[in-house]
């Protein structure tokens, strides 16, 4: 991680305090929560937003969010046949490499890739929407190892229940102990850990064979025993139909991928896309189109584990979030709701503090200090801090333009996570790519 210490101004205070300046290796950030670490950014912004650095208008179809580690960032994105990962200049936006992944996945909701790369040991580990899991060279793109999750592990995805689609594989790589862990989904084990140098499989969860959400995986300490926590897709009953057995919290042994603890949760849903938020022994999980949140408590009794839900009706019903993640700060957790809008919901009780239906529209967020950067489906920019009955603006605007597959179809939205590394916002609207510069005037 690297850190770069400068006398400027603080967050919304105006007085002269050191900034820190992180990268950004893997989704969601160095913690997988969406909390940055960085202070000292410009506190207000003027009204048409921060200076544009620079934008990249060749990334094609795709939701794919930057992964940022000193002067490169990369990231996923597709031609008319093709997905692929590249690497771009923080400085100036241009291409550095380019490595086809595999075939295009297309989806009446968007084509292309939807995960986030990680970057770890100077390689960049990325999870095509197809099912290709690649690892590349960080400074050349030389592919090191590929292999399929559908064709060469059996990889099954959860499905709309009406529509039968799968919408793609959405997860970004967690990489931890020299493994790559991903989830194929499916018979063989949902979730399945690569040897990140040579790509050989290391384990399958093989006592859980639900097919694979769009969730990722996080890595938690729970009762003092390290472990991965990932949503499973649940199982179906046949293809089309509702399901037979839920989706599913569980936690996974690091090294066997045996299963430590499992928990169904409550959704019917085929959207299980957010990725759990995991606090001392308590696990948050939320999801769309009706189905709200759920918050287990994960006990140890000597060698066992046992997860209870704790969550009331009114704060099942409080956060129900769509895409857009749910991040943590202290005792509180904030999230979009497709019922009630922004929420401030406590943690881990799960009471609702305040909702706020007006001042941002919906979409997703990242935490920096004590303060938020948002990113809506429309296409508007928006900073805020929370107060005590909603968010307090503290700038907003609109991207520069629409992109041509958003104006094309109307179904597609501004989906990509917003990333904060290094002082700089980057912001994604389909093919192209937007670099904020967040750093205070000298």
């Amino acid at each position: 991680m690297v850190r770069v210490l400068a006398a400027v101004v603080a967050w919304g205070a105006g007085l002269a305090a050191p900034a820190v300046a992180d990268d950004w290796p893997q989704w969601r950030g160095p913690n997988r929560d969406g909390v940055s670490a960085e202070a000292g950014l410009t506190a207000a912004w003027p009204k048409a937003g921060p200076p544009l650095a620079w934008r990249a208008d060749t990334l094609g179809s795709g939701y794919s969010g930057p992964a940022v580690v000193g002067p490169r960032l990369y990231v996923m994105g597709s031609d008319a046949t093709t997905e692929f990962l590249c690497a771009l200049a923080v400085e100036t936006g241009r291409e550095a490499w380019r490595t086809p992944l595999g075939p295009l996945f297309k989806n009446p909701w968007g084509d292309g890739p939807r995960g986030t790369p990680t970057v770890s040991g100077g390689r960049v580990y990325a999870l095509g929407a197809q099912g290709v899991l690649a690892c590349v060279e960080a400074a050349t793109g030389r592919l090191v190892w590929r292999t399929d999750l559908r064709a060469d592990h059996g990889g099954r995805l959860m499905r709309g229940n009406f529509l039968d689609l799968d919408w793609g594989y959405a997860e970004s790589p967690l990489v931890d102990g020299g493994r790559v862990v991903v989830s194929p989904g499916g018979p063989g084990g949902t979730v399945a850990a690569f040897d990140a140098a040579t790509g050989e499989l290391v384990w399958r969860s093989k006592t859980v064979t639900d097919a694979a959400s769009y969730a990722s995986a996080v890595v938690a300490t729970v009762g003092g025993v390290r472990q991965y926590v990932q949503l499973t897709g649940g199982v179906e009953l046949a293809v089309g139909a509702f399901m037979k057995a839920p989706p599913r919290a569980a936690g996974l042994d690091p090294a066997t991928g045996a299963l430590l603890w499992g928990h169904a949760i409550r959704y019917t849903t085929a959207g299980v896309i957010n990725t759990p938020v995991v606090l001392g022994d308590r696990v948050h999980t939320s999801c769309g189109y009706g189905a709200g949140c759920t918050i287990l408590r994960v006990a140890r009794w000597g060698t066992r584990f046992v997860a209870i839900d704790e969550t009331s009706g009114d704060a099942r019903r409080a956060m129900k979030t769509y895409h857009g993640g749910v991040v943590p700060a202290g005792d509180r957790v904030y999230g979009y709701s497709e019922t009630g809008g922004w929420v401030c919901q406590s943690f881990p009780k799960g009471d609702e503090i305040w909702a706020d239906q007006k001042t941002i529209q919906g979409g997703a967020h990242v935490r920096v200090g004590t303060g938020f950067y948002f990113v809506t489906t429309t296409g508007r920019v928006a900073a805020a801090d929370p107060g005590d009955s909603g968010w307090l603006p503290r700038g907003d605007f609109p991207l520069p333009g629409v992109a041509p597959l958003r104006k094309a179809n109307a179904k597609i939205q501004v989906c990509t996570h917003p990333v904060v590394a290094n002082g700089r916002l980057y912001v994604r609207d389909m093919g192209t790519l937007y670099c904020y510069d967040l750093r205070p005037a000298k």
